[in-house]
C-alpha cells in the first residue's frame, strides 16, 4: 500500500508526460533517476522479504519492476475508467494479482 500511496501521490508525472516534458534530456534523467531509486528500494524490500521467508523471490530486480509496472497500471485503471477506488482497494487487488497471479486455480 506504501507504494501505490506514494504512485497516488505524485501521479502528475503522466500529465507532464503527455505535455512533452520529458523530452527535456535533463528532466527525462531526473525522472529515470527517481525511478532507478524507487526501483532499488522496492528490490531491497523484497529481498528482505526473501531472506525473512515472506516471499519465494527468485528474482528481486525483475519482481520489484513488475510490482511498479502493477501499482502504475492500478493508478492508470483508476484515472481511465473514472472508479474511485481508494488506495486500499487498489493495494488489495495488486497483492492479489502479484501473489496470486490471474486466472490460477
Amino acid at each position: 500500500m506504501t507504494l501505490i500511496s506514494h504512485l497516488e501521490r505524485n501521479r502528475d508525472f503522466i500529465e507532464r508526460f503527455r505535455a512533452g516534458q520529458f523530452a527535456d534530456s535533463r528532466a527525462h534523467k531526473k525522472f529515470s533517476a527517481a525511478r532507478a531509486e524507487n526501483l532499488g528500494r522496492i528490490t531491497r524490500i523484497i529481498r528482505l522479504c526473501s531472506e525473512g521467508g515472506l516471499l519465494d523471490s527468485r528474482d528481486a530486480s525483475c519482481e520489484a519492476s513488475a510490482l511498479f509496472g502493477l501499482c502504475r497500471s492500478g493508478m492508470m485503471n483508476n484515472l481511465i475508467t473514472g472508479r474511485a477506488l481508494t488506495v486500499e482497494d487498489r493495494a488489495d487487488r495488486v497483492l492479489n494479482i502479484l501473489l496470486n497471479g490471474i486466472g490460477k486455480k
